[in-house]
């Protein structure tokens, strides 16, 4: 064989090992992906999880606090709080039911649960009573699997619109307590009567009854029960008000026609006379 032909079948080979050797890194870096997870406390709750595997019945050594996309995906039930961000929790495929406590009052970016593909149960908690913030659940209506929505405690909610697209959705418990602080609102002497659109949305889960009802707070912080208010259609009113008062309280009410919805949402608008 001549020697320029050996030199080429040689190259031709090295070329066919450095292809195989090139091909297995990818599918190797591609099987040990890891998940970086920004927030410790979240981080220790997913490898705490992650950790072990189901198939051999045994711990594994997560390395450097990075599970693998893997290790990730075959969590099936978290539950955990005192968290801020909520990255990473996407690559968790096959949760069926996830918990979450906020304890801070923070606005909380909800987008990564939108992946959670196979998710059957969401508790949403709040132990903030004062101060807290609304929730934004749009990216909720991506959960096409969710059967059961809880979000209690202080909770609060102020549209529920996204979740019309949910038709597996069996139960929606949304009646934590607690009061979101909303723009004032002008009132004249002259009238003294207090009108305003109902702030809440809904989904069409809740087709049934409701209501609205309001307490009156003075400078003193002092309560009045007794008040006249009304609601026709999106349209709220508070009739013969009286000039002392610094604050209207209002929660709302929704439910549906079968069981398994029901709704409550405080709202507390400052009072400004004129």
């Amino acid at each position: 064989m001549k020697k320029s032909v050996k030199i080429l079948l040689s190259m031709f080979g090295a070329a066919a090992i450095l292809s195989a050797g090139f091909a297995l890194g990818q599918r190797t870096t591609a099987d040990e992906r890891r998940v970086y997870i920004a927030d410790e406390n979240l981080r220790a709750a997913i490898i705490d999880e992650a950790r072990w595997n189901p198939e051999t019945g045994e711990e594994e050594i997560i390395e450097n606090e990075l599970p693998t996309v893997d290790q990730v995906a075959r969590i099936e039930m978290i539950d955990f709080s005192d968290v801020r961000s909520l990255e990473g929790v996407q690559y968790i495929k096959d949760a069926r039911r996830f918990s979450y406590s906020v304890t801070r009052n923070d606005v909380i970016d909800f987008r990564p649960l939108s992946e959670m593909e196979n998710l059957e149960e969401l508790y949403i908690y709040s132990s903030e009573e004062y101060g807290h913030k609304p929730l934004d659940i749009s990216s909720f209506g991506n959960l096409s699997n969710l059967r059961r929505l809880d979000l209690n405690y202080y909770a609060q909610v102020l549209d529920f619109s996204s979740l019309s697209s949910l038709e597996n959705l069996e139960t929606l418990n949304a009646t934590g307590g607690g009061m979101i602080e909303l723009s004032p609102l002008y009132v004249s002497r002259e009238t003294r009567e207090a009108i305003i659109g109902h702030p809440v949305t809904y989904s069409t889960q809740f087709d049934g009854e409701r209501s609205v009802f309001a307490d009156l707070v003075d400078a003193n912080g002092e309560y009045t029960f007794d008040v006249e208010v009304s609601l026709d259609g999106d349209k709220v009113t508070v009739s013969d008000l009286d000039v002392n008062t610094a604050r209207i309280e209002f929660t709302f009410y929704a439910s549906a026609e079968t069981a398994g919805f029901g709704a409550r949402t405080g709202c507390s608008l400052p009072i400004i006379w004129y």
